[in-house]
């Protein structure tokens, strides 16, 4: 991994790194990676088991995509609102900042999209993650 973060920065590049699911958080968060892609909607649980690496991660620049609009199929999708997405990333935020960490800097160092790709949804679902993630990433530019 890091010799593939090498190259892509001796060209100049931004290193990305998109996880599913779970993974080992510590080896992602300890790479030379400038941008963890996450689902966040299903398991920022999961990765907010690493405070420690995490602070390190956004102190070294790193910029966390936080994948909170679901993309794992048509039902949950059509459930969601603007609105209870916005509040579930701030939700995650609260978590955040109750373990030290400053709000301003997990705004300035976030990336809000979807969970996961969208290519396996049927079009009508497609586009309303990628209204959802434009609403919502709108709703908190505009806090």
């Amino acid at each position: 991994l890091e010799e593939i973060v090498r190259e892509i920065h001796g060209e100049n590049g931004l290193a990305g790194v998109h996880v599913c699911a779970n993974t080992e958080w510590d080896m992602l968060l300890g790479a030379d990676i400038d941008i963890i892609s996450f689902d966040a909607f299903s398991y920022f649980d999961k990765f907010i088991l690493y405070p420690e690496m995490i602070r390190q991660y956004l102190n070294r620049g790193g910029i966390l995509a936080f994948g909170i609009v679901p993309t794992g199929n048509a039902e949950l999708i059509a459930q969601q609102t603007t609105q209870g997405l916005v509040e579930k990333f701030e939700s995650q935020v609260v978590q955040l900042t109750a373990l030290g960490f400053d709000r301003r800097t997990i705004i300035e160092q976030t990336f809000i999209t979807p969970s996961c790709g969208t290519g396996s949804l049927d079009l009508d679902s497609a586009k309303r993650v990628l209204l959802l993630t434009k609403q919502v990433s709108a709703a908190i530019q505009a806090k």
